[in-house]
């Protein structure tokens, strides 16, 4: 049976927990915008790998980026959106001129993260859970 899919306008009169960084806080703002509502903030987060415990205790609902996705808790159910909001883009800063064991390093987390989100649609043992 397919996932169901979420549309970004359905949990709009529920409470929200939002990221208090500014990229999680931004496109909360502006997914919840799109879709012609403003979220009702019960809780601010500031630790990604909090904020599905939040969600599990019944505090409300969250965006949440699939990297943090690895280990949910297990009354919490996770779906897709739509529409898909937009890429996250990270950046790696370095220090004037890297060496090789820097280099290799943003190689290995470039690689990591590019694999990441497809690992939590398609891996079979992925995290997600229907109702």
């Amino acid at each position: 049976m397919p996932e169901e899919v979420v549309e970004v306008g359905a949990p709009a009169e529920e409470a929200w927990i939002r990221g208090t960084s500014f990229a999680c806080a931004e496109s909360l703002r502006a997914i919840c915008g799109v879709a012609g509502f403003t979220p009702v903030i019960a809780l601010d987060s500031n630790r990604c790998p909090a904020t599905p415990a939040m969600v599990a205790a019944g505090h409300g609902t969250a965006l949440v980026p699939s990297p943090a996705l690895a280990a949910p808790p297990p009354d919490v159910t996770v779906r897709p959106l739509r529409p898909l909001p937009p890429p996250r883009r990270l950046w790696a800063a370095t220090q004037g001129r890297s060496g090789a064991a820097v280099t290799h390093l943003v190689d290995c987390l470039v690689a990591t993260a590019t694999a990441l989100p497809r690992l939590a649609l398609t891996d079979p043992g992925s995290p997600r859970r229907s109702p």
